[in-house]
């Protein structure tokens, strides 16, 4: 099936969903609630975490459609397959649906969905170009119209700052009036892991290493340094005591088999765990971060977790993807673009010699809320504007 075809089929059945979803806007419930995400990303983030707390209210009916290969890993009643009768079922009877990634998160049922509430929980602040400022995206006239077509379905859309908010609608050609600075669920879980008791328990110190996808990468986005050695790299880790948690981006299968390479090499230093683990767990964990220019960079900066921001491909990414901030500025000195820069952070990250006021410019200018009720603010948003 070519290309052409299979996009006109791909129209065709979003058109025909959408109908369906228009003519049973009657049925639906003002008190039913919808979640799903894709497939790789099932039932984790930002979704997860209002889902979680939402179920929990009598005067709510929520449920989550998933793929029916995971209606059995995930039990109770709330969750349901996705393309069965009684998923579609549901989702005709809701009146908000939840996404992560955008109305893609529900399938062939995106049609629907559409015709929803629909409000946008997202999956992190950015800082890479995202939307109509990515330029994979914009080299096609198509994606662009899918993009917007896409986005003029959504109705909320919550963020953690002003900054944030006024990115989000240039990149996504939304009304200002639609995104709402309430913070993030995953906010709420982070800030509240000492209550919980998600602390760093490791008998060996664990450092998370979480870099972002990269487009057209021709290798693995582990340590992209011009001086890179891994021997080097392994005895070092190990002279300071501490080892390292590879945790690739879903979708990089370029950095999985790297990690996996580095874990078989030196399994005393490297971990790789393909399994389905909360990165947010991990993090909470781990005794400092590692990352590029991933958004897992802001959540670390929520929580005062110790940042070391590996940039040694920094100019051909800002030349090809392209950063949503000014480096220098979302850097703030905490950025490592040669192995002998990375060994002089890591010595600082462990020693706690860091400057902690850099964590701090950074959070203020990112987090207007620096609490964890944000998946209390977003209910009662909602409750107003109906």
């Amino acid at each position: 099936m070519t290309v052409f075809v299979k996009r006109l089929c791909e129209d065709a059945l979003f058109l025909l969903a959408k109908f369906v979803g228009m003519c049973t806007k009657w049925l639906s419930r003002s008190n039913s609630v919808i979640f799903s995400q894709t497939q790789r990303h099932e039932y984790s983030g930002n979704s997860r975490y209002f889902y979680e707390f939402i179920n929990d209210s009598a005067d709510l009916d929520v449920k989550w459609l998933v793929s029916k290969s995971r209606v059995g890993s995930l039990t109770g009643p709330n969750f349901v397959a996705r393309n069965s009768f009684s998923g579609i079922w549901c989702l005709i009877r809701s009146k908000y649906v939840v996404v992560s990634h955008g109305i893609g998160d529900f399938g062939v049922l995106k049609g629907i969905a559409s015709e929803r509430i629909v409000l946008v929980v997202w999956h992190g602040t950015p800082i890479k170009n995202i939307g109509l400022y990515d330029p994979f995206l914009a080299k096609s006239q198509s994606k662009i119209r899918r993009l917007l077509r896409e986005t003029k379905t959504w109705d909320f859309f919550f963020v953690n700052s002003e900054i944030e908010k006024h990115y989000i609608s240039s990149a996504f050609a939304l009304y200002p009036e639609k995104v709402f600075v309430t913070g993030s669920p995953r906010n709420d879980i982070l800030l509240r892991a000492p209550e919980l008791g998600i602390e760093a328990s490791n008998k060996i110190p664990v450092l998370l290493y979480a870099p972002t996808f990269r487009d057209d990468a021709s290798e693995g986005a582990f340590f992209p340094f011009p001086d890179v050695c891994y021997e080097h790299l392994a005895e070092m880790f190990l002279k300071v005591g501490v080892r390292v948690h590879l945790r690739p981006h879903p979708n990089d299968m370029l950095s999985k088999l790297q990690a996996n390479e580095l874990a078989k090499r030196f399994p005393s230093t490297f971990i790789f765990d393909p399994s389905n683990t909360s990165i947010d767990q991990i993090l909470l964990s781990s005794v400092a971060l590692i990352t590029d220019f991933s958004s897992i960079y802001f959540d670390a900066l929520l929580i005062k977790k110790p940042v070391i921001l590996v940039s040694g491909d920094i100019f051909n990414y800002s030349n090809s993807r392209g950063l949503a901030y000014p480096w220098e500025f979302v850097s703030a000195g905490l950025s490592a673009g040669t192995l002998s820069d990375f060994c002089v952070l890591l010595k600082q990250v462990l020693t706690r010699s860091d400057s902690e006021a850099k964590y701090d410019y950074l959070r203020n200018a990112f987090f207007e809320h620096v609490d964890d009720s944000s998946t209390t603010r977003i209910p009662q948003l909602l409750e107003r504007d109906s």
